[in-house]
């Protein structure tokens, strides 16, 4: 009996250890970080960031934060394995899970190369911006991206039909606009 508590101290001090750690992380690069990352790693309110995101996804908001804290400090692998772990535990409701989806893509997209296969491949990329825009079908800074990865691939076309479609969502995005300026600049040339 006497070891089977000692096992479970041991466990739970480990886990508030580790726990503590990443919580450091949001603390030295929090200046840039939202609120809700302090107040999940300060055990905050998670009723109204629940109101405001969507049921249960305050429960898992830790791991996006520290995803945000390892792309800053360019720990790329780290932040795809926490954006994954939010993928998979978030609801599709929730409304941070299109961001997140967006900043794996993100990720595989420009330095699949820094990252290990085991999050995904760069040819991944494009399947998780579309579904960032399925969820959030306004979300701007998905179409700019596709668009983006079908004009580095040369596919001109795509690109610009990806910005179209945002625009018809979203008119008033000048991201997009200029996007599509540039890019008939470029194809003309």
């Amino acid at each position: 009996m006497n070891k089977l508590i000692v096992m479970l101290a041991a466990l739970i001090l480990t886990a508030s250890s580790v726990y503590a750690g990443t919580c450091d992380e949001v603390r030295r690069v929090g200046h840039f970080l939202p609120q809700y990352c302090h107040d999940r790693c300060e055990d905050g309110d998670g009723k109204k960031w629940d109101r405001i995101f969507g049921v249960n996804t305050f429960l898992h908001v830790h791991h996006y934060c520290f995803g945000l804290a390892a792309e800053a400090e360019l720990r790329l692998d780290e932040a795809a394995g926490e954006f994954t772990y939010v993928i998979k535990s978030w609801p599709d409701y929730s409304k941070l899970k299109p961001i997140a989806l967006y900043k794996k893509a993100r990720i595989l997209d420009l330095f699949s190369d820094q990252v290990s296969d085991r999050w995904g491949k760069q040819t991944d990329a494009i399947s998780l911006y579309e579904k960032a825009i399925r969820l959030d079908p306004t979300y701007t800074a998905a179409y700019a991206a596709l668009s983006e990865n079908a004009a580095r691939r040369g596919d001109f076309d795509n690109a610009k039909n990806y910005l179209n479609q945002g625009l018809k969502l979203n008119p008033k995005s000048d991201l997009l606009k200029k996007r599509l300026r540039e890019l008939q600049k470029q194809s003309t040339q």
